[in-house]
């Protein structure tokens, strides 16, 4: 919320200039273009049936706000939303209450407190035998090393459904907001360019792959299909 907030002037600043920052608009970008994602990937769906949609590492999950619009929105949906943060899960739960009560209709929206590490020891969504339609993670593969990052790949790639879609943001090397982040917050990400992104994929059969970036050029999304 790009907004004055805190008991004082000099907090209220404090505020307000870190979130005015290109990579804070990044993030806000993203937001949209998950909604807008999932907007058009649910209007190309069979009408009589739900998007299957999971969030990995969904954090507050904002987007549910500009998903969940109407009724109609509410009955097109099946989303799961995956995070190892109780709080964030909190959060998210209230970001969908919220909507549920602007909209009049309850969602249908599953809960999942997990972590990564869980996930690939033993991932319950593939024991249950989930498949997703479209299957998201915008701020998780900032903070994982290549490995890790092509095996989480991997896993998400599983739950894919035939015709799936698996999107992935990282932030690239060209963040105009590096220096700031790292010397005033101490926070460090693992950045990736588009060849980077895309060779997380390198031998994965039966995919078509693009990267697509959004306006501020912080961040680049991995886009791939599950054509099988």
């Amino acid at each position: 919320e790009r907004s004055f907030r805190g008991p004082t002037i000099f907090s209220k600043m404090m505020h307000l200039h870190p979130i005015e920052q290109a990579a804070a608009q990044a993030v806000r970008n993203r937001r949209a273009f998950i909604a807008r994602v999932m907007n058009e990937t649910r209007a190309q769906h069979p009408a009589n049936s739900r998007l299957r949609v999971l969030s990995v590492a969904c954090g507050p999950a904002r987007e549910m706000c500009d998903v969940l619009q109407s009724p109609e929105d509410a009955q097109g949906y099946d989303i799961t939303l995956l995070d190892q943060d109780p709080h964030a899960i909190a959060e998210a739960k209230e970001e969908v209450q919220e909507a549920e009560k602007r909209i009049g209709t309850a969602a249908r929206i599953r809960f999942v407190l997990q972590s990564v590490r869980t996930m690939l020891q033993s991932s319950p969504l593939r024991q249950e035998g989930q498949r997703f339609d479209l299957i998201y993670s915008m701020g998780l593969f900032d903070y994982l090393t290549e490995p890790v990052a092509r095996a989480v790949l991997n896993e998400l790639f599983e739950l894919l459904a035939p015709g799936g879609q698996l999107i992935v943001g990282n932030f690239h090397p060209r963040n105009k907001t590096r220096i700031y982040m790292e010397y005033w917050a101490d926070w460090t990400l693992i950045y990736r360019d588009e060849n980077e992104l895309r060779g997380l994929v390198d031998g994965f059969a039966n995919i078509t792959c693009e990267i697509e970036n959004e306006p501020s050029g912080c961040q680049c999304f991995l886009r791939i299909r599950r054509t099988t």
